[in-house]
């Protein structure tokens, strides 16, 4: 029997998850879980909007009380403030995790944090100046021609986070490099277009992010 190792008083934080099967059931086998992938488990729930298997909801941060499996429960170290540990338990979860899965590593043009160089993309120029001081070293603007062109197979990992509608992923496809990773994050409400030949003779792959 697993003992849950917090205990009452503790401060704690939840992300996108409150629980999975974590392969439980001996009559019905979730090989996302055995394998270790419980964030697609097909009888996750999430923190909002989900529902358990007997009835109850989640309402996540909009709720007076939560319901939350202990493995989905982070204890916060006294060091790190709650403002800061808040953003760290969605959004940046959603974000190291590909990093970490694709192997991303110092010399990589992608993000510091891993010892790589943060590079940036908008298609409006106002955002330079907050996102070089947010610790990107290269900031390109791709409302223009020239920029684009310079932009060209600059990274090997692009992270989109964008979600509008009619968004552009031809342009932001040449922004990878030859075998480099398009990770997805933003989720729009369209379908997604790409030019198959984008992809294929320059081996790029195309991946998500939970």
């Amino acid at each position: 029997r697993r003992i849950c190792p917090l205990a009452v008083g503790d401060r704690v934080g939840v992300g996108a998850q409150e629980w999975a099967c974590l392969n439980g059931d001996p009559n019905d086998r979730c090989r996302d879980c055995a394998d270790g992938e419980d964030a697609v488990c097909g009888q996750c729930v999430w923190t909002y909007n989900s529902t358990y298997k007997d009835g109850a909801k989640s309402y996540g941060g909009y709720a007076d009380y939560v319901r939350i499996d202990s493995n989905y429960t982070f204890k916060i170290p006294k060091a790190i403030p709650s403002d800061v540990a808040a953003p760290l338990l969605c959004a940046g979860a959603t974000v190291f995790t590909p990093l970490k899965q694709e192997g991303v590593k110092a010399s990589d043009r992608f993000i510091r944090a891993l010892g790589t160089t943060p590079v940036a993309f908008s298609r409006s120029a106002d955002k330079e100046k907050e996102i070089l001081s947010s610790g990107a070293e290269e900031f390109y603007d791709l409302s223009d021609p020239e920029q684009q062109k310079k932009a060209a197979g600059s990274v090997d990992f692009l992270l989109l986070t964008a979600d509008a509608n009619n968004m552009p992923y031809d342009l932001y496809m040449t922004l990878v490099r030859q075998r480099g990773t398009f990770i997805m994050l933003g989720v729009p409400n369209d379908q997604i277009k790409i030019t198959p030949w984008l992809l294929v003779p320059r081996a790029v792959c195309v991946h998500e992010a939970v």
